[in-house]
């Protein structure tokens, strides 16, 4: 490069020199975490031993940012697997639910049988002996559907359970329920429940929840499948805040000042449908001394259903 009119000689090369310590405390600074580069950083600039130690550096860094992104690749596909797993355990659960519940029908549907059996030999030994049939040992008579539910329960014939959900959400279930199936076993459920709350107000109490009354039911008070029922929710739902807020429900304010709670527990009154009826309750008996159902409808909102 020609040296310009007025310019002093040497005046670039002193520049270079400048430049080339420049590069070289930038090559020391990004050579320290490294460890790998000893950079003198006092004496004269050697232009080929500062163009390796560079070279080495931007070598090293391109190495690093290679690395990084294996190792985001690698955190991708770990991540990836782990959430096909979690879903594939989530719907090896599901199945297992469904086929607890199938066996739990199948049972109640044997219990049934045993029990009409049992009615007929009485028949027959009262009809030998000459006595007349005692109408206590007839079947509890069960809504013909949701809508009939409903009405039995504004007229009382439920002690102890307090409805406090949505009359359409449930009456909407008569739709896929034509034979009355789901709206008997969810009579059944709360009857179960009744009976729960009775045992609770009696003088001695009830040493145990709705799940150990229902595995272990006192002679003489209904029962429901303690397969079928669920006494709190999956880690899963409670974390997803908008399924955990399907299931905080209404509640008088003497239950909860603000009017609603939580219901994790649940009776499973279908199965093996898109429907898959639940029946959400609050366990109040240790409080106002009832048992309150926020929830008679469609399955809520979870892994199953999303």
């Amino acid at each position: 490069m020609p040296v310009s009119e007025g310019e002093a000689p040497g005046t670039i090369l002193e520049q270079t020199d400048v430049f080339a310590l420049a590069v070289r405390d930038l090559v020391a600074e990004f050579a320290a975490p490294i460890g790998e580069l000893e950079i003198a950083t006092e004496g004269p600039v050697d232009p080929v031993v500062l163009q390796e130690q560079l070279l080495t550096l931007l070598l090293a860094g391109r190495s690093s940012a290679l690395s990084q992104r294996e190792l985001r690749r690698r955190l991708d596909d770990l991540q990836t697997a782990v959430a096909e797993s979690e879903e594939a355990r989530e719907e090896q659960a599901a199945l297992l639910e469904d086929e607890q519940l199938a066996n739990a029908e199948t049972q109640d549907e044997l219990r049934r049988v045993l029990r009409d059996r049992e009615r007929l030999r009485l028949l027959v030994a009262q009809s030998d002996s000459g006595a007349a049939w005692d109408e206590d040992h007839s079947e509890p008579e069960s809504p013909e559907s949701f809508t009939e539910l409903l009405e039995w329960w504004a007229e009382g014939r439920l002690t102890g359970v307090v409805w406090t959900g949505d009359d359409s959400v449930t009456q909407a279930l008569d739709d896929n329920d034509p034979l009355g199936t789901w709206a008997g076993r969810a009579w059944d459920a709360l009857r179960a429940l009744s009976g729960y709350y009775e045992v609770c107000a009696q003088a001695e109490g009830f040493a145990g929840g709705v799940h150990q009354y229902l595995k272990e039911t006192p002679a003489g008070y209904p029962g429901f499948s303690a397969n079928k029922h669920v006494p709190v929710e999956s880690q899963t739902v409670l974390t997803n805040q908008k399924w955990r807020a399907e299931r905080v429900l209404p509640v008088p304010t003497d239950v909860c000042p603000e009017g609603q709670v939580l219901m994790q527990s649940h009776m499973r009154i279908g199965a093996r449908s898109t429907i898959a009826p639940r029946l959400h309750y609050y366990d109040d008996t240790s409080g106002t001394g009832k048992v309150y159902v926020g929830y008679l409808g469609r399955h809520l909102h979870n892994t199953k259903t999303n």
